[in-house]
């Protein structure tokens, strides 16, 4: 404080100059598991996916910041699924094969079925908290823009998105949520820029990505987001598989801005946290489906700020 001119010396968060490091490593390499990360980069938990060869995860690990410690494995072995919640309360929801709508929640130390899905499918979007999730989207035999709510015991199906598609961006809750990008039906079908905000009763067609992508993760509010990696299409598109991107790009509630790149490319892999505090793990990082258990942790930056008193 200077007393002869009345000002504070302060910092603020400063999320456009923000910068991803190193995390730790986990304990099995793994892809397929979109948003079944809970958490954020100081306590996550990561649970299911695809590991090689070819096998349905069960597996489930514990982030404390530094170091990936496996706990108690999930009831049902699943892959694209959707997750919520934290590292010590989360949910497993939905599976790419029978049983499709099961439902699972972590109490810190293990997991126990709930209630089921209305409609199961997998490679849709989730979000919010295990007693007040969102999600969105996804597929069956077909693309969806069904909408479920979650308020801790039962699914209740709400307002349809206006795109029919799959593997979105997620963030936030039954209240107020995020949805951008993911796998349209298109012909052919393709990835889409398209961003949906979402009120507690419908859904509005808002500013578009930068870059069309599906499967990036990266969690957060309806008004700050972060949507992180993900495949960008190789055209002449479908041509076989899509290419892992490492872009990072920003939601201020309004607008989309790209921020620093990710170290390594990478998509269907998990990303939970918020704007200032997020973590990417595990997934796919070549189109030759090549697997890691690497996760990397982003940190805002911060810019000095002065403030003048009366």
């Amino acid at each position: 404080y200077n007393s002869t001119s009345k000002t504070f010396k302060a910092t603020e968060s400063d999320i456009s100059s923000g910068t991803w490091s190193s995390g730790g490593t986990m304990n099995t390499a793994r892809s397929n598991i979109m948003g079944t990360l809970a958490g954020d980069k100081t306590a996550a938990l990561v649970y299911g996916g695809k590991e090689a060869p070819p096998a349905y995860v069960t597996k489930t690990e514990s982030y404390d910041g530094t170091s990936w410690t496996e706990v108690n494995d999930l009831n049902t072995g699943r892959q694209y699924a959707g997750g919520a919640g934290t590292q010590t309360a989360a949910l497993a929801i939905g599976n790419t094969t029978a049983p499709k709508s099961i439902n699972e929640s972590w109490n810190g130390s293990s997991w126990t079925e709930t209630g089921d899905l209305n409609t199961g499918r997998s490679y849709w979007t989730c979000a919010g908290t295990q007693t007040d999730a969102i999600a969105a989207n996804g597929y069956t035999t077909t693309m969806l823009n069904s909408n479920e709510l979650w308020d801790g015991s039962s699914w209740t199906e709400s307002g349809n998105t206006n795109s029919t598609c799959d593997s979105r961006s997620s963030a936030g809750n039954t209240s107020a949520a995020l949805q951008a990008g993911g796998y349209i039906t298109t012909s052919p079908p393709t990835n889409t820029v398209n961003t949906e905000l979402w009120d507690g009763s419908s859904w509005t067609e808002v500013n578009n990505l930068n870059q069309a992508e599906r499967a990036a993760q990266g969690g957060g509010s309806s008004t700050q987001a972060l949507a992180c990696g993900g495949s960008a299409d190789i055209p002449p598109f479908p041509s076989g598989l899509q290419t892992p991107v490492s872009s990072t790009e920003y939601w201020n509630g309004t607008s989309w801005t790209e921020l620093n790149d990710m170290a390594s490319t990478r998509t269907e892999h998990g990303g939970r946290g918020n704007a200032t505090n997020n973590i990417v793990a595990a997934g796919q990082v070549t189109n030759a489906a090549s697997r890691t258990g690497i996760s990397e942790e982003w940190t805002a930056g911060t810019t000095n700020k002065t403030i003048t008193t009366s």
